[in-house]
């Protein structure tokens, strides 16, 4: 039996809580369990898909974290540019390069997502002993109901680990790739298969998927065949780090320093909570009005010029600073193809100059046409990159492969892509995400709040047997749903 899961994004908190809550994973492995025990599982394996720890995703690329690892209001910027993983101008010449301070930094972030998410790690590792005492005192039954089973279950489990590109650090400090592999105790993938996984037993094939994401893998290339990517290609910086972090994480962050003194801490504490949450936002474009959506706090109303134009201001500071990264000018260099129309460069440039030059309310309608075209299809470069996956064809009878598994979209997706000759099936999924996403409701009056989870089960020949059927051959079961639960 085969369990699948990705994108996670567990953090330190500092960029905002989005961890998940441990209970969920209590549940999710109890239903494993029971799931293997029911269908007669020969083995249990659990492939973590990438992006389970999200070292990009926070606040101390900026400045120091407090001793005590809990995050607080944010402190002035302290940590320099040159330590971050983006530092060097061509840090791509050489991805291990990096400075001794950046790797200290990258251990200290993964030290305290550990810490944060201590309860979470115990569920997904098997090591239950590690949970703390709180919560096996409040859940003791629970507790007890899981471990009772998977010492019942008596077959072997193995986690294996593939990483995305929110902990491509994995692959650069040995000490996180030790790190992560005994948290989660997980087995060590040789050098050349540690960015994907093959098991013909499940017919299945995975990798994290950002491989055909040209924002998120700067090995990409647009007649790349996945199965010859030179593994050295993953180390690479790409851009979308920056985006996330000196973008995404720097915005809420900078805005809170701007905003002190102009309104009451309060109100100042209400926005940047929201703000932290605005990658979760759907659709983007309504990003800004949901910044400014205060209907828990009528102060807010009486301070929205002031919100507004230092949200303006802010992002336009933002932006030139991004600009300006020695990284960021030498990527546009590099991807700026002038004589073959438009590209990724100009993307970014063009972004800049609207950021500077428009009003927010301007960017706003930009923003709203950007994300209709980035939604047409946005799934289907990931489609069609399963479907040509060297594996899911006739001709290699040895290795026969019918599930393409990706990850790195956050959206789950089930495709039938084609019958081999024999009849069988080739299936493409997306295995989702663990987080939480905010929707604009349909009537444009408001947000909710809504937690997604997705995760993908497959069995072998011998598994997920039907009385009196022989040579029952593979199947599986997905399992994705939104949940809203109210603070009780």
């Amino acid at each position: 039996m085969l369990v699948i899961i990705s994108d996670l994004h567990l953090s330190d908190c500092s960029a905002g809580n989005h961890n998940v809550p441990e209970t969920v994973f209590a549940d999710w492995l109890n239903d494993i369990l029971d799931l293997a025990s029911h269908n007669t599982a020969t083995e249990l394996i659990f492939l973590y898909l990438g992006d389970i720890f999200d070292l990009i995703r926070t606040e101390y690329w900026f400045y120091d974290p407090p001793n005590n690892g809990l995050p607080t209001d944010p402190k002035n910027e302290s940590f320099k540019l040159d330590d971050r993983p983006w530092g060097k101008r061509n840090i791509n010449n050489n991805p291990d390069d990096i400075t001794d301070n950046c790797r200290k930094r990258a251990n200290i972030i993964l030290d305290l997502i550990f810490k944060a998410c201590n309860n979470q790690i115990a569920f997904l590792s098997g090591n239950l002993d590690k949970l703390s005492s709180d919560f096996k005192q409040n859940n003791e039954e629970l507790v007890n109901t899981i471990q009772n089973k998977v010492n019942k279950l008596k077959i072997n489990i193995t986690r294996i680990y593939i990483p995305g590109n929110h902990d491509r650090l994995f692959l650069i400090d040995k000490n996180i790739e030790n790190k992560i592999l005994t948290a989660l105790n997980a087995t060590k993938q040789k050098v050349n298969e540690k960015h994907f996984y093959k098991n013909t037993d499940y017919g299945v094939v995975a990798r994290h998927g950002h491989e055909w994401d040209v924002w998120n893998f700067e090995g990409f290339n647009k007649k790349q065949h996945i199965n010859s990517i030179n593994p050295a290609l993953f180390k690479l910086t790409p851009i979308g780090d920056l985006i996330t972090t000196e973008l995404a994480s720097k915005l809420p962050y900078q805005l809170y320093l701007n905003l002190q003194g102009k309104i009451n801490n309060a109100t100042l504490k209400t926005i940047y909570d929201h703000i932290q949450n605005i990658e979760n936002v759907r659709p983007l474009y309504a990003a800004i009005k949901w910044i400014l959506h205060q209907s828990q706090d009528p102060k807010a109303i009486a301070n929205e010029t002031i919100i507004k134009d230092e949200l303006s201001n802010t992002i336009s500071q933002v932006m030139d600073f991004f600009m300006n990264i020695p990284f960021v000018d030498h990527w546009i260099d590099k991807h700026d193809q002038w004589n073959i129309g438009f590209d990724e460069a100009d993307t970014l440039q063009n972004a800049n100059r609207i950021l500077n030059f428009v009003s927010l309310n301007r960017i706003e309608q930009v923003i709203k046409l950007i994300d209709k075209y980035e939604n047409v299809d946005s799934n289907d470069k990931y489609l069609k990159g399963a479907m040509i996956e060297k594996l899911l064809v006739d001709d290699i009878e040895s290795e026969r492969i019918n599930y393409c598994i990706y990850g790195h979209t956050h959206s789950f997706n089930h495709v039938p892509i084609g019958i081999f000759k024999d009849g069988s099936e080739k299936i493409y999924f997306n295995s989702g995400t663990w987080r939480p996403v905010i929707y604009e409701t349909y009537n444009k009056q408001g947000f909710i709040d809504v937690k997604e989870m997705t995760y993908l089960v497959f069995y072998n020949k011998n598994e997920d047997l039907f009385k009196n059927r022989i040579n029952k051959g593979l199947s599986y079961e997905t399992w994705s749903g939104k949940m809203l639960k109210r603070v009780r």
